[in-house]
C-alpha cells in the first residue's frame, strides 16, 4: 500500500552546469539507491538557452546518470523563461499535459 511507504528524495534548485557543487553527491547517492526521486525546483544550467542551447545540452548530459535511474521531477524557475520556456518544455516531460509547467503527483502518502 502506497500510504505506508516513506519516500526518500532530494529537493533542490539553482543548479548550473558549471560549478554544480552538489551534482557529484547527487550522482553517487542515486547510484547507491538513496533516493526514490529527485525534485529540481527550477533554475537549470544558467541558462539552458545560452550558446544556441548548448549549455542546456551539456546540463542534460550531466544529469543523465541520475535521470536514467530514478524519476527526475522538475518545475520552471525564472531562468527558464527565454523563448517562452521552450528549452524547458522541449527537454522535460512531466505529468499533467500543460507543457510541463504545472502538475501534481502522489508519492506514497504525500501529494
Amino acid at each position: 500500500d502506497g500510504a505506508n511507504w516513506s519516500p526518500s528524495f532530494a529537493a533542490f534548485g539553482d543548479m548550473g552546469n558549471e560549478n554544480a557543487q552538489s551534482l557529484s553527491r547527487l550522482q553517487e547517492d542515486t547510484q547507491r539507491g538513496l533516493y526514490d526521486f529527485i525534485l529540481h525546483v527550477g533554475d537549470f544550467a544558467y541558462d539552458m538557452d545560452t550558446d544556441n542551447a548548448r549549455v542546456g545540452d551539456a546540463f542534460m548530459n550531466q544529469i543523465q546518470s541520475i535521470a536514467a535511474r530514478i524519476p527526475y521531477m522538475t518545475c520552471v524557475g525564472n531562468h527558464e523563461n527565454a523563448y517562452n520556456f521552450s528549452n524547458y518544455i522541449s527537454r522535460f516531460s512531466m505529468p499533467g499535459g500543460v507543457q510541463n509547467l504545472w502538475y501534481s503527483f502522489n508519492v506514497g502518502p504525500a501529494h
